[in-house]
């Protein structure tokens, strides 16, 4: 029996039981651990867990709403738009830095899977550093692109450049909130 707060990740594993993956990814963190388990039903492909595509840390930050953070760092919210791809939150890091890490896993792993279809289990800090990435954005653009828990973003990797087919789609989970699945 499927929980409401399974559902979507049951409806992003049925939509992409279609596809023909070669391998997959996840964040080493249990909510991807729990998507890919969904998602591998349906696929034989190898799935490997990895820190590279954790959420980005944020440290002291970590579940405080923004009136929360405001109160207790405001010296720090005063100084966060100024350069954002450097600041490091309090005991966390920087978005430059999870750049970093989701780079060298992007790089490695084209270099490992090539002409082969990779799926990634990532929260949505690292997906949208994935798309400056590929589009040659500034990082700090990153908070741009929504990503929603679920949804999927596909992007073509070539020599020459990339294509991005979409992102942030989550129609497979609106067909379960209207009873379609």
């Amino acid at each position: 029996m499927n929980t409401p707060a399974c559902l979507p990740a049951e409806a992003l594993a049925d939509r992409l039981k279609a596809y023909s993956l070669d391998v997959s990814y996840a964040s080493d963190l249990e909510r991807a651990r729990h998507t890919a388990s969904r998602i591998s039903k349906y696929h034989k492909c190898s799935l490997y867990r990895t820190h590279e595509v954790r959420e980005l840390k944020f440290g002291d930050w970590e579940e405080l709403t923004f009136t929360e953070i405001q109160k207790q760092y405001p010296s720090y919210l005063e100084n966060w738009p100024k350069n954002q791809a450097d600041f490091i939150l309090p005991g966390g890091e920087s978005l430059a830095e999870l750049s970093n890490r989701v780079c060298a896993f992007i790089k490695i792993s084209l270099s490992q899977h090539p002409n082969e279809t990779v799926l990634v289990i990532a929260r949505g800090g690292p997906n949208q550093v994935i798309i400056c990435l590929a589009l040659n954005l500034p990082i700090n653009q990153s908070w741009q692109f929504q990503i929603s828990p679920a949804s999927i973003s596909e992007i073509e990797f070539y020599s020459g450049g990339t294509i991005i087919n979409y992102s942030n789609d989550t129609n497979h989970i609106a067909a379960v909130a209207n009873n379609e699945f």
